[in-house]
């Protein structure tokens, strides 16, 4: 009786199947294999390997993406650092966020610059969690001071880093009193604020501290206003 002939498929899964008795670990069962030309395209679909076992078995970021394998399998899988798929595959931000679902954090480190990954659809809340500044949000992707606060920016970081300036946070309902408090001096508050009396009054602000400004600012140090402001 002919004995069928055995497939090469068959053959491949009894030389696995005989490597991982021998207790070879997987990267060196992937390399005998290679050796004996099996393909990527025959030992993927076999499922018997993790995907970073092909990359310490030699495989390249290139060979694995040409033979079906996802550049989020390629990053997050097989570990290959995120800067391969810009190098080897010439894959952009917005492909890498939106198509393969490679997490922002992960394309930061590639060089991917903040306005390339905001473009790419990179919201703000994600920009700020992966370590974005406001002054970065502000002044290289021209996101306004309202937008940094409703991300969760804390208005010291909208002052100390997106640079806020005295009339900007007015126009967002600050008081003097949250103004005052976010390091500004009563001389700015007076000056480039422009705040009343009363409204400095407010902000902890005493008599003394407006005497030793009468002289600049005669405006505000008269009996019947600071009556007036209690």
């Amino acid at each position: 009786m002919v004995q069928p002939r055995t497939t090469r498929h068959e053959q491949m899964k009894k030389e696995i199947r005989r490597l991982k008795k021998k207790k070879s670990t997987n990267d060196d069962a992937l390399r005998r294999l290679r050796l004996q030309g099996y393909t990527l395209g025959e030992l993927l679909p076999t499922q018997k390997f993790r995907a970073k076992d092909y990359r310490l078995a030699g495989y390249s970021c290139f060979e694995l993406y040409n033979a079906g394998m996802s550049p989020k399998v390629l990053v997050e899988g097989a570990r290959f650092h995120a800067n391969k798929l810009k190098e080897e595959l010439d894959l952009d931000a917005q492909v890498l966020l939106n198509t393969h679902k490679i997490p922002p954090v992960k394309l930061k480190t590639v060089k991917f610059t903040l306005p390339e990954l905001y473009k790419a659809g990179a919201s703000l809340r994600e920009l700020k969690r992966i370590g974005y500044t406001a002054g970065e949000l502000r002044f290289q992707i021209d996101i306004s001071l309202k937008e940094l606060l409703d991300v969760g920016f804390s208005p010291f970081a909208l002052v100390h880093s997106a640079k806020a300036s005295i009339q900007e946070l007015q126009r967002l309902s600050f008081s003097a009193r949250e103004i005052r408090f976010l390091d500004f001096t009563l001389d700015q508050l007076m000056q480039e604020g422009k705040f009343t009396l009363t409204e400095l009054r407010q902000a902890g602000y005493l008599v003394s501290d407006f005497h030793r400004r009468r002289a600049w600012a005669p405006e505000y140090f008269s009996l019947i206003k600071l009556k007036t402001a209690g």
